[in-house]
């Protein structure tokens, strides 16, 4: 099938939700691509973040055969050997307990929302809501994580939002500690022997004009220290972390579980 073809077949059907590139493309082997005109392109996009092995990996080609002839998809009404052997892989190598599948980033982020707020709900009181993210963040496009990111921009036509959320900007610690001391007050002027615990996101990383140096270790320090000034433990401070961390963006090297690992000595700090 044309390349125009293509794309004229996509923008009859398929609901306009994204600005796409001009290109289709039929064909990938490792980090090449080919379009439907023969033109071959260097994929630095990986589908986002998605596959990082390449296209068409021997090893993930062969895995996907084997699987499809034994058993498709079931749900998670019942237990499937993959499924646990994938979960025991990802505890053993980080620093998870237990893992929670997902289809996308901004699933995986409306789950850390809904947990941090179950928590609080549960054990520290149905007041203790509210979540801080940064400015120029991006978390996704369901309702509540648009109105966790930090621009207008994909919050416009959607409004009212979720209520219970406050943005700072990004690296600004002084920001935070003013955000963090607000609430607090709010929170004491009702109840005065309570402090106010605060989920604070602390990576971004599709938002606009941020530094990718700035490490996640920093960050971390950062909250922790406004913490402990505060006289707020370390349990009382809940850490939303984003979606795909690379140890490059973040100008760390090692294994992403180091990422995590700095993050728990820093808060711990």
């Amino acid at each position: 099938m044309k390349e125009k073809k293509i794309m004229a077949l996509a923008d009859e059907n398929i609901m306009n939700t994204y600005r796409r590139v001009p290109i289709a493309l039929v064909k990938g082997e490792g980090a090449r691509l080919w379009d439907a005109n023969g033109k071959e392109y260097l994929d630095f996009v990986a589908g986002i973040a998605v596959c990082n092995l390449g296209h068409s990996h021997p090893n993930v080609v062969k895995a996907i055969k084997k699987q499809a002839k034994n058993l498709m998809h079931v749900s998670n009404l019942y237990y499937t050997r993959p499924q646990g052997e994938v979960a025991s892989i990802l505890t053993k190598h980080s620093f998870a307990d237990k893992v929670f599948f997902c289809n996308s980033g901004a699933e995986a982020n409306e789950a850390a929302i809904k947990l941090a707020r179950k928590y609080a709900h549960e054990n520290l009181g149905e007041d203790k809501f509210e979540l801080i993210t940064m400015k120029d963040s991006f978390h996704g496009r369901t309702m509540a994580t648009i109105t966790a990111t930090g621009q207008e921009k994909f919050q416009f036509g959607f409004t009212p939002l979720l209520d219970g959320f406050k943005y700072v900007p990004f690296n600004d610690p002084a920001a935070l500690e003013d955000a963090i001391k607000a609430r607090i007050e709010t929170l004491r002027a009702s109840d005065s022997n309570q402090n106010a615990p605060i989920p604070v996101d602390l990576v971004t990383t599709s938002g606009s004009g941020l530094d990718p140096h700035i490490s996640l270790a920093a960050a971390a320090y950062q909250v922790g220290r406004v913490a402990r000034q505060r006289n707020l433990s370390v349990s009382e401070v809940s850490s939303l972390v984003a979606r795909h961390v690379e140890p490059r963006q973040l100008g760390l090297l090692g294994e992403p579980r180091v990422n995590v690992l700095q993050l728990n000595l820093a808060l711990d700090a």
